[in-house]
C-alpha cells in the first residue's frame, strides 16, 4: 500500500504466511531450508538472539510442525522463519526504499 506522502506501508499480515523485508539489507539468492539443531536468530524487536525451537514454543507452534517450518537464509543469517517475525536486521523501517516480499500461497 502507498499512502499520500509516497511512503510504502505493508498490507497487515499473518507471521505465518507472509514476510516483509528490507531488500536492500538481503543477500540474494535467499536460501531455504528446514530448521537445524542449534538455529537462533534475533526476532523483530528482540533485544538478543534466541534459540528457533524457543521462539517457535513462544508462539505455540505444535511440537509435530516445528521441524517443517520454512527457514530463509540471507547470507549466514536466518531472515524469516515460516511462523514467527521477521529478524530484527532485515526489517521493514523509515529507510526502508525497497521491500521484498515472501508469501506463502495457501493450499
Amino acid at each position: 500500500h502507498v499512502i499520500p506522502n509516497g511512503r510504502i506501508m505493508p498490507e497487515p499480515f499473518d507471521d505465518s504466511r507472509r514476510a516483509f523485508l528490507d531488500a536492500d539489507r538481503l543477500a540474494f539468492p535467499l536460501r531455504v531450508r528446514m530448521p537445524r539443531p542449534g538455529d537462533r536468530y534475533r526476532p523483530l524487536g528482540a533485544s538478543g538472539r534466541q534459540k528457533l525451537t524457543e521462539a517457535l514454543r513462544a508462539k505455540r507452534v505444535p511440537v509435530r510442525e516445528r521441524d517443517r517450518k520454512a527457514v530463509f537464509v540471507s547470507g549466514d543469517e536466518i531472515a524469516w522463519v515460516e511462523g514467527l517475525p521477521v529478524a530484527e536486521a532485515f526489517k521493514v523501517g523509515p529507510a526502508t526504499r525497497r521491500i521484498f516480499v515472501i508469501e506463502k500461497k495457501r493450499s
